[in-house]
């Protein structure tokens, strides 16, 4: 007898639960609307239908470097470049050869200041940039002899240790202003070896070529989040609703999207700057607030919980990404 009324109990109290579980949702639609201010540059048609970005990628030029030039480095940096940008989801790519005006404009704004890309609109953004630095090298490990725990002897043959380092940097333009709106550094290393029995350590020039064409790899595939969070699919705000608690934020990108129940998101806000020195204006992505996807995600939409002292930074026409993270093979450095 106890022990029926003991698992009543349980059932009650799970019951019970289950009750105050399910009571304790809140449905955003249904609360206070709260009048908003919209974002000083809204989205246009096209980003809030959720077309993809039209992006071109310019090989970055290798000139003045000849390892860079004859490795064909900003070949391979352009190549891992559109593969990255693809990976997103929310990018198509736009063949460069169809871009040789706007490549053109983009070098005239960058030596004389040109504000206004006048051809073809054919893309939204367009990545081109420089290799800064390429350089290979090599050095000589003798032949050592070490013996073991158990006594045992062995030996370590002579070897020789070849490195390749590769720089550049990229520079981002939202079109058609030809508005400079980012720039990214890269760094890549790649190391090899192999037994010899000449000290020389003699390094042909296929093999250089290949390896730096590794560490131009790297060093695009090291700024990964970087370029998949500026490039990740948006979400944009809809609308702003409350209790007397909590803020939630409707959004335009729902579960078709890639957005999840309990997702965490960093909203942004775009604003234009203008640099005191030379006068250019460029459009700047601003860090507003977080929060996190509230809910089962509808197909076309979201809510976002954000904290009470963080919603009123948040504007209509502001937008969310899902943050893009390092892998842990990437933040100990085996990828």
């Amino acid at each position: 007898m106890n022990r029926i009324l003991l698992v009543m109990s349980f059932s009650c109290i799970a019951l019970y639960s289950s009750f105050v579980s399910a009571g304790s949702k809140v449905d955003p639609s249904s609360l206070e609307r709260v009048n908003t201010p919209k974002a000083d540059i809204m989205p246009t048609k096209q980003e809030i239908t959720g077309a993809k970005v039209k992006l071109v990628i310019f090989n970055p030029s290798d000139q003045g470097i000849d390892l860079a030039k004859s490795a064909s480095l900003g070949h391979s940096i352009g190549t891992t470049l559109e593969q990255i940008a693809v990976a997103t989801g929310a990018v198509e790519i736009i063949d460069r050869n169809l871009a040789q005006q706007l490549q053109k404009e983009i070098q005239l704004s960058e030596l004389k200041g040109l504000q206004e890309y006048e051809g073809p609109n054919i893309a939204d953004y367009a990545i081109t940039g420089t290799v800064s630095g390429a350089s290979i090298g090599s050095r000589f490990t003798e032949r050592s002899y070490w013996t073991d725990d158990e006594g045992k002897k062995h030996v370590n043959p002579a070897r020789c240790h070849y490195s390749a380092k590769v720089a550049a940097n990229l520079r981002i333009y939202k079109l058609p202003a030809l508005n400079f709106s980012t720039g990214l550094s890269i760094k890549g290393t790649e190391r090899s070896s192999s037994d010899t029995r000449s000290s020389n350590c003699p390094f042909n020039n296929k093999s250089a070529a290949g390896l730096a064409r590794e560490a131009a790899i790297s060093a695009v595939k090291k700024s990964r989040t970087n370029l998949e969070n500026y490039f990740a699919v948006k979400g944009y705000v809809l609308e702003h609703r409350k209790n007397k608690k909590r803020h939630y934020f409707k959004i335009n990108r729902g579960s078709s999207m890639g957005f999840k129940a309990k997702a965490k998101v960093i909203f942004y806000g775009l604003e234009n700057y203008e640099n005191p020195l030379s006068d250019e204006i460029s459009v700047e992505e601003k860090e507003v607030s977080k929060g996190k996807v509230y809910g089962k995600p509808g197909e076309k939409y979201s809510w976002i919980e954000v904290k009470k002292k963080d919603a009123g930074k948040i504007k209509i026409g502001d937008y969310v990404k899902i943050p893009s993270k390092k892998t842990f093979c990437e933040k100990i450095g085996l990828c």
